[in-house]
């Protein structure tokens, strides 16, 4: 069991403004943020824009540190991905087998049987006729297949999704949360944190849903329970 408990994220103004006149405008990001997750979990974070939804994955993830709280994971090696929407990390001028060969390095992965796990993963996510294909060619779909398949080689325990969908056509966005919706039936071991504002996308992949609003959790529901439905979440978006 991963938990939260009593999670708190703030920011701070640096403007010049506000150093001149020596005071620091706090904004609380999270609030007493308390969750319970768990191997085997795909959990949805809903909420509108500037919720905290990316500020709750980043932590998760160990990109931020929280200010108040504890995090805790059920043991001390941890891996985390995170996958966002506006990944501009990968070498625009490089294929994509080549992309996926530069991180797998970065990861510290040698096994000799890595040009095999890269083409598996590549047909996994229907990216095997681009692999020779330079990232730059890509369409923002097929960017962000990109991205999953670059997580799916590091082998993290928890996977954070955070608006990957964005943006994206309804054809690209259906074939991105099938492949995501795979990823959760045949990993039953991993954890996956969807982040999304898009009630139906959530409802598609996820057992478990929390809904944020202004850094706090306003309710959390899951599969089983009979307000598990768009018709219910929506009254609160």
């Amino acid at each position: 069991m991963h938990y939260l408990k009593d999670v708190s994220k703030y920011f701070f103004d640096d403007t010049w403004h506000s150093l001149i006149l020596g005071k620091k405008n706090k904004r609380i990001a999270l609030k007493g943020i308390t969750l319970n997750m768990q191997e085997g979990d795909c959990l949805g974070v809903l909420g509108k824009n500037g919720s905290g939804k990316s500020t709750l994955l980043k932590l998760i993830g160990n990109i931020l540190i929280h200010d108040e709280g504890e995090i805790c994971f059920d043991q001390k090696d941890i891996e985390t991905s995170y996958i966002s929407g506006n990944e501009r990390s990968f070498f625009w001028r490089l294929t994509v087998f080549e992309n996926l060969e530069f991180f797998s390095k970065i990861y510290g992965l040698s096994s000799k049987n890595l040009k095999e796990e890269i083409e598996h993963i590549l047909s996994k996510l229907g990216l095997s006729l681009y692999a020779n294909t330079k990232f730059m060619s890509l369409s923002s779909g097929f960017k962000k297949r990109v991205s999953i398949a670059r997580a799916l080689l590091k082998k993290p325990d928890i996977f954070l999704f955070d608006e990957i969908t964005g943006t994206l056509d309804m054809t690209t966005k259906s074939q991105i949360i099938n492949a995501t919706k795979n990823l959760s039936e045949t990993n039953q071991n991993k954890l996956i944190i969807w982040a999304t504002h898009d009630i139906s996308e959530a409802l598609r992949i996820c057992n478990k849903i929390i809904l944020l609003e202004d850094g706090k959790i306003l309710f959390s529901i899951n599969k089983n329970d009979k307000e598990f439905s768009e018709e219910y979440i929506s009254k609160f978006l």
